[in-house]
């Protein structure tokens, strides 16, 4: 109690100030007082929470809001009066303007807080948020000179935060901006700054967002640098002279980076083996001019120490992409390279990213290393396509490209074949590629060579479906369904593959019009197959992949609860009611109606659809039948197909649809 009433009576001249400066009325004084005390007494309680302090902090915010809202009302009804006081007195004599005179009460609520959140994190110094939230409201209030504390008090307890270090060498080199001043206030020490992210890299080596952090702030002093030397020259005019551009020239902390070249020598040694932190540096050196010295050192980096990574093979020809759009300026000086080259030897690449993807694929001949390669190759060719110019010269040299980029395609496909890399997604490029060349029976050779010799495995199962869906393009088209029912019988039956191709042949059987298939019927096959994708469904729906889950070959999952609508249609409308109740009793014994777990929300939708159509089907026969039939045939089936949806969907929103039709069709008809 001592200590709760010490802190309360440290409040007395701060609030007495707002009270005679009529900012709060004695009641409301009254009322800060009361809620101070009850949360002052909850603080000190013997298992004190931190959900107490932040309470009180979050109405102290509160409090400060409406203080600096009615403190801005005061002032300026003050201004008014002064104003017009002073044009009714008509003074001629120029008085000096008055200092603003500081009141105790204006700070007191914010220094409140910050007292607030010192003990809070003083308790609970282990929660980095707190931290966080400090510094925040510190910016929010303009408190800069409290900042630089707060981050080394969380420093000290979080060394291995990489995010506390960045913040604190950005407050210390940028500052921050003053809306009200419109200028930024504090920074612009790059030596502090570089202080705390060296010593955050000693604690951190491995961190990559800090040494990242670190390459990009030496480029903005380099920024600074360069901007400060062009008002000198200039005598404070922002434009750059002969003069400055010589010095410029000369100066290796412009020309070459010299610093942010170091800090990238030493974030190399200490992450060495990754290939993606690389690229992250070359990505931060397109946001500042003049940083091609340094994007030369990266890549010849990453062409000595990652040869074995297709990454960085892509990331090569990116770069020599963008170099290319850089300077194709100098058109005539391009069209002299490529003629040379052309008249030296018949069989020298011209373009230099066709080259360095062809070098890539002979010396890392891997299904990945080709993809990625047929894949940045097509993005090249999209976007030579779409840079539209009038200039002659320049579409000569565009078409060259593309023509070559062409040649180059088709070379590294057919190498691909030949090689026999095994790679589902490769073969259906190289397919793909085929049938947009219009030789769709060369496209389906290629994929039933490929089935032939690898058809055991479930990575292979999206070929199989692709040479059954690019079949039906032949001329005259071909039924996939024989493929399918191939697939069906390579691949044993415990294998997730076998229900992708199962439910992807039972859906192309139902649309297709034979009658007969293998000297089987259509409707015993089918029913046959529906029966094995039920019990091959255990109440839970999984999606098929491909090689290493890449959406390229991803196929489109068949739900088990679409086909069992299908199924259900069809059945009806082939056979009537008694067969349609023959496909619904079979779905609703089965597991895969007794339980929702697992299932999608398109699967619910299916299973609702399914369900409703059931019930459709027996209103719509029962209108056939006697009254005395209709009475107790009828009921018996809508009473089983409501209990089945009911159960279902216990623990959906839709089960109270189902209980409320069931009431109005079965109970109350």
């Amino acid at each position: 109690a001592e200590q709760v009433q010490a802190i309360l009576d440290g409040m007395v001249t701060p609030l007495r100030d707002l009270k005679e400066r009529g900012i709060f009325s004695e009641a409301e004084i009254h009322a800060i007082v009361s809620r101070r005390r009850e949360s002052e007494y909850l603080l000190r309680r013997r298992a004190v929470r931190k959900a107490d302090y932040l309470r009180y902090i979050e109405a102290e915010m509160y409090l400060e809001k409406l203080r600096a809202i009615r403190t801005r009302r005061i002032l300026a009804r003050q201004k008014r009066a002064e104003k017009e006081k002073a044009q009714q007195t008509d003074a001629t004599s120029n008085s000096k303007d008055k200092k603003k005179k500081t009141h105790a009460g204006d700070a007191h609520v914010i220094q409140h807080i910050h007292f607030l959140f010192t003990r809070v994190i003083r308790k609970f110094r282990s929660d980095v948020e707190l931290h966080l939230q400090h510094a925040e409201f510190a910016k929010e209030t303009k408190s800069y000179s409290r900042l630089g504390k707060i981050y080394t008090e969380a420093l000290q307890v979080h060394p291995r935060n990489a995010g506390l270090w960045i913040e604190a060498a950005s407050h210390e080199f940028f500052g921050h901006f003053d809306e009200a001043l419109n200028e930024r206030v504090g920074g612009g020490s790059v030596q502090t700054a570089r202080v705390l992210l060296q010593r955050g890299l000693r604690i951190n080596p491995s961190s990559q967002d800090l040494w990242l952090q670190y390459f990009a702030m030496e480029f903005h002093h380099i920024q600074k640098m360069r901007g400060r030397r062009a008002v000198i020259m200039e005598g404070g005019e922002y434009k750059e002279t002969q003069t400055a551009a010589a010095n410029e020239e000369t100066d290796p902390l412009f020309t070459e980076a010299t610093i942010p070249a170091v800090v990238y020598k030493n974030a190399i040694k200490a992450i060495s083996s990754d290939v993606t932190f690389r690229l992250k540096f070359l990505d931060l050196c397109r946001g500042f001019p003049e940083t091609h010295v340094i994007e030369s050192t990266i890549m010849d980096g990453i062409k000595k120490d990652f040869h074995d990574k297709p990454e960085a093979w892509i990331a090569r020809a990116a770069y020599a992409a963008e170099k290319e759009r850089k300077d194709k300026d100098d058109i005539n000086l391009t069209l002299a390279k490529r003629q040379k080259g052309n008249d030296g030897n018949a069989n020298t690449i011209s373009n230099e990213v066709v080259g360095i993807l062809e070098e890539a694929t002979d010396q890392l001949p891997t299904p990945d290393m080709y993809l990625e390669s047929i894949h940045f190759l097509r993005d090249y060719v999209t976007g030579l396509l779409e840079s539209g110019t009038d200039d002659d010269d320049e579409r000569k040299l565009i078409s060259e490209n593309i023509k070559e980029c062409n040649v180059f395609l088709d070379k590294l496909l057919r190498k691909a074949h030949e090689l026999e890399i095994k790679s589902a997604r490769l073969v259906m490029e190289h397919a793909n590629y085929l049938a947009s060349m219009g030789m769709i029976g060369d496209a389906v050779n290629l994929l039933e060579e490929f089935v032939t010799k690898n058809d055991h495995s479930t990575e292979y199962v999206a070929v199989w479906i692709h040479l059954a869906r690019m079949s039906e393009q032949l001329e005259p088209p071909r039924s996939g369904l024989p493929f399918l029912q191939k697939a069906l019988s390579s691949i044993p039956m415990h294998d997730k593959g076998y229900k992708v191709v199962l439910l992807e042949l039972f859906d192309d059987l139902l649309i297709s019009q034979s009658v007969v298939l293998n000297g089987v019927k259509k409707n015993e096959y089918l029913s046959d197959l529906f029966q094995q994708i039920l019990l091959l469904s255990p109440g839970e729906e999984y999606k098929v992949i491909g090689e290493k889950e890449d959406p390229l070959v991803d196929l489109p999952a068949r739900s088990v609860a679409d086909a069992c609508l299908q199924y259900l249609k069809y059945a009806f409308q082939d056979g009537g009611i008694v067969a349609a109740r023959k496909v619904y009793k079979a779905a609703i014994q089965s597991n895969y109606v007794q339980s929702i777990d697992g299932k999608t929300q398109g699967d619910l939708n299916a299973l609702r659809d399914f369900f409703n159509q059931c019930i459709r089907f027996e209103k719509t026969s029962s209108k056939a039948l006697s009254k005395k039939k209709k009475s107790s045939e009828a009921k018996m089936h809508l009473r089983r197909l409501y209990d089945s949806a009911i159960s279902l969907f216990s623990d959906s929103v839709l089960v109270d649809d189902f209980q409320q039709r069931r009431a109005e069709d079965v109970i109350l008809a």
